[in-house]
């Protein structure tokens, strides 16, 4: 798109974002704000401002740039059973960062996606809710009636030739923001623990992936990162703990203070190359 082309969109919508740089952006921005909300609400640092649980594992794509492409989480859904808990838990916190139903899979193959979303939004109302995804099944209607229950942010990834003005139809301004994801060999990219192969990527010696984010798998298990896409580092199990209880707990506390300190302990770490 041309730098016109690009401004004038930004004037007619002023929420449509464009990587490989405004996604970077937007998240730093997001962090910016929540870390604000973390201090002045429990005066801390320390406190998880994304939460992301694995709603279901199943994609229907195989990109070169995820573990996808090789291995497979297989198909299966978190039960309604842990979903409740997870709520629960969220909103005896009154937790007030971003909600995220997504770990490996594709949200939208999982026609419980808006039900699930208002479950959350009426329960946990001070959340946001952001929605990743591959923008395969992503039409007008399911549009609307994502950004009805509760998702104010889509991160979608251009695999099939879309282009930003494509959602200009589509975007009500004021209800929702579109980070609009197209991969090119621009793009840093992350090796997901050293699980695919990247031609362009930045080394950092301090990692925020694991210090700011809790994940939770299909299982309830809560990992210590988003890349560890076969669940080989569970700091506990919501099933039978709270998801504060597990988050102040002594090792995953040890981890996170080293991970802002740059040192890698678990093998995990040292594969991996974060975006």
């Amino acid at each position: 798109m041309t730098q016109l082309g690009r401004a004038l969109l930004d004037r007619l919508t002023g929420s449509i974002y464009w990587t490989p740089f405004d996604h970077n952006s937007y998240e730093l921005a997001r962090y910016r704000e929540f870390l604000a909300k973390n201090l002045v609400s429990y005066h801390t640092r320390d406190r998880f401002y994304k939460f992301e649980f694995e709603m279901n594992s199943n994609c229907n794509r195989r990109c070169s740039y995820c573990p996808n492409h090789e291995y497979s989480r297989g198909t299966r859904k978190m039960s309604p059973e842990l979903i409740e808990r997870l709520v629960s838990e969220l909103a005896a916190i009154n937790y007030r960062g971003i909600i995220s139903p997504h770990f490996y899979g594709e949200p939208l193959l999982d026609a419980r996606l808006e039900e699930i979303l208002r479950l959350f939004r009426s329960r946990v109302p001070e959340a946001r809710f952001t929605l990743y995804t591959n923008g395969d099944l992503l039409t007008e209607d399911r549009y609307r009636s994502l950004s009805d229950a509760g998702i104010s942010t889509f991160f979608v990834t251009s695999h099939i030739g879309r282009e930003p003005e494509d959602f200009l139809t589509w975007y009500r301004p004021g209800h929702e923001d579109i980070v609009f994801e197209k991969m090119s060999s621009s793009l840093r990219l992350a090796n997901r623990s050293g699980l695919v192969h990247v031609d362009r990527y930045k080394v950092s010696a301090k990692c925020l992936m694991s210090t700011n984010n809790l994940v939770v798998d299909v299982d309830g298990n809560v990992l210590y990162c988003v890349n560890d896409y076969f669940s080989s580092h569970m700091m506990g199990n919501v099933n039978n703990q709270s998801l504060m209880s597990i988050w102040n707990g002594s090792r995953y506390k040890d981890l996170r203070k080293k991970s802002r300190a740059g040192v890698k302990e678990l093998d995990i770490c040292q594969r991996c190359n974060p975006a």
